[in-house]
């Protein structure tokens, strides 16, 4: 059976990622001060809300199941999210929320030395997975305020330019070159 090859649309790749480009609206509303991002709602506090059921979920399941398997690793999901909408103090908190219940509801014996160190690795990947999230929150944040200044300007410079062009007059004589 042989592969029919698909051709890209007239005007070629650049013009269809053109149009794509010129359909999709940014958001540009966001405060100066405001490092919090919402899921899809619209609303930073739903996005808690959804993490904190998430993570009541997770351990309910990984204190249901009794066998050797941790449910532990879910906890990353609602770490990703909760770190777009917390500060860094919070999202330490909810980190080692996360880690207290990992090791609550895991079913390994525990040892000194290997305890400690899975407590210390397991508290840094949620750590670090929720300190992600608020990176690219932040980044996000970042770009729709650059984005918006930059269509602010651009939407200042389309203003002058009509301006400039209403001053124009026909017969004004150009100074430097003596020409009408």
């Amino acid at each position: 059976m042989r592969k029919r090859l698909v051709l890209p649309p007239p005007g070629g790749v650049a013009c269809s990622a053109r149009r794509l480009l010129g359909a999709i609206r940014f958001d540009t509303t966001l405060d100066a001060g405001d490092l919090r991002w919402s899921c899809s709602s619209g609303h930073p506090d739903h996005c808690d809300s959804v993490a904190a059921i998430l993570i009541a979920l997770i351990a309910l399941v990984d204190w249901h199941f009794e066998d050797n398997v941790s449910f532990g690793f879910l906890y990353l999901f609602p770490m990703l999210m909760v770190g777009g909408c917390l500060t860094r103090w919070q999202i330490a908190g909810v980190a080692a929320l996360c880690t207290g219940l990992t090791e609550a509801f895991d079913l390994f014996p525990w040892a000194m030395p290997v305890g400690i160190s899975r407590i210390i690795l397991t508290f840094a990947a949620f750590f670090g997975a929720g300190y992600y999230g608020f990176g690219a929150a932040r980044s996000r944040r970042l770009a729709n305020q650059h984005l918006g200044e930059i269509q602010r300007e651009v939407e200042l410079r389309r203003k002058t330019e009509e301006q400039l062009e209403f001053l124009r007059i026909p017969g004004h004589v150009n100074k430097r070159s003596g020409k009408l």
